[in-house]
C-alpha cells in the first residue's frame, strides 16, 4: 500500500478545530438564533398586537350596543377591585344628575389608575377585559349623570338644558368632553396635535359642542407591550408601574387629556410609548346606531 495514503489515514495525523475556528462557529450559531429569536419575539408581539385589535373592535361593538339599547354609556370599573368584590367588572361612580347647570360625571369618581373596562356591565366574558399581552384595558367617559342611571352609568346631552341623551335630536347631537392628542401634543403641554376637534385654547376641554366641534365620548387604553398603567393580575389585581413618559402617564392620570400616537422608543424625545388607544365621538356612536335608533330617523 502506497506510505503516503496510510499516511493521510492514520488518525495520528489528523488536526482537529483551532480555538479560532470554533469562535467563529459559536459566532455564526448565535447570530443565526439571535436572529430567530428577534424574528419569533416579533411575530409573538404582532400576534399579541392583532388579538388586542380584535377585542377593542369587539368592546366598541358592545359600547355602540350598549348605547343603543340604554342611550348612554357606561362609567369605568374600579381595577383595583378583587374578583371576590360584588362591583368587580361593573360601572361605578357617576354620583346623581342635580340640575343642568351642574351635573356631575364620572370622570374622576374612581382614583387615577383604576380605570378599567366595565366588562360586566356591557355583558362581555372577562376575556375581552384584557388585551393580547393580558392585562387589562382601560376605559374613561365622562358626562351628566342622572338619578335613574343604574350602576353609575351616565347620560350624554346635547346642550347643559335637556336630558336627551346619547341620541340626536332633530339636527342637534349629543357630545362628549374627553380630549385626545398626539404625542407630541401631550408633551407640548397640549399646545398642538389635538386629534378631537375642540375650539378651545389648548390644553382645555371647553369648546366641546353638539355642532362643528368634537370631543371623545369615551376612550379605550391598551397599555401595550410594557402594560405601564395597566392591571395585571385577576384575584388581587397589581397596578403596573407608569414610566415618567408624557403619553403613558396621561393615559393613566384619572384626567379627561389622552394620547394616541405610534409606538416611539425609549431614546425619543417624548420617550417610550407603546400604548394602543381607540376613540370615539358622540356623533359618531349615534352614526353608528344605525336608522330607528339613536334619534335616526
Amino acid at each position: 500500500m502506497d506510505c503516503r495514503l496510510i499516511r493521510r489515514l492514520d488518525p495520528q495525523n489528523q488536526q482537529g478545530f483551532t480555538l479560532l475556528e470554533i469562535a467563529i462557529v459559536l459566532a455564526i450559531v448565535a447570530l443565526l438564533m439571535g436572529m430567530g429569536l428577534q424574528t419569533y419575539s416579533t411575530s409573538l408581539d404582532n400576534a399579541k398586537r392583532k388579538t388586542t385589535s380584535d377585542r377593542l373592535d369587539k368592546i366598541e361593538e358592545a359600547i355602540t350596543t350598549f348605547a343603543i339599547q340604554n342611550n348612554y354609556l357606561p362609567c369605568p370599573a374600579d381595577g383595583s377591585l378583587p374578583s371576590t368584590n360584588a362591583n368587580y367588572g361593573l360601572s361605578q361612580g357617576g354620583g346623581v344628575y342635580t340640575s343642568p347647570t351642574a351635573p356631575t360625571s364620572c370622570v374622576n369618581t374612581i382614583a387615577a389608575g383604576r380605570h378599567a373596562l366595565p366588562w360586566r356591565t356591557l355583558g362581555l366574558d372577562e376575556l375581552y377585559s384584557r388585551d393580547g399581552w393580558g392585562n387589562r384595558f382601560s376605559y374613561a367617559t365622562s358626562g351628566y349623570a342622572q338619578s335613574s342611571a343604574t350602576q353609575g352609568s351616565i347620560h350624554y346631552h346635547e346642550s347643559s338644558s335637556t336630558t336627551d341623551g346619547i341620541r340626536r335630536s332633530g339636527t342637534n347631537y349629543p357630545y362628549g368632553d374627553l380630549l385626545v392628542y398626539t404625542l407630541a401634543g401631550a408633551a407640548g403641554g397640549f399646545n398642538s396635535g389635538q386629534l378631537t376637534n375642540s375650539s378651545a385654547s389648548p390644553g382645555t376641554q371647553a369648546g366641546c359642542n353638539a355642532s362643528t366641534n368634537i370631543c371623545a365620548a369615551y376612550v379605550l387604553i391598551s397599555h401595550g407591550t410594557h402594560a405601564a398603567g395597566a392591571y395585571s393580575g385577576s384575584n388581587t389585581p397589581t397596578l403596573n408601574a407608569v414610566p415618567a413618559t408624557a403619553g403613558e402617564t396621561e393615559n393613566n392620570d384619572g384626567d379627561a387629556f389622552f394620547v394616541q400616537n405610534e409606538p416611539t422608543q425609549q431614546a425619543s424625545a417624548s420617550g417610550l410609548f407603546d400604548d394602543i388607544v381607540r376613540w370615539k365621538s358622540a356623533q359618531n356612536i349615534v352614526a353608528s346606531c344605525g336608522s330607528s335608533a339613536c334619534g335616526n330617523n
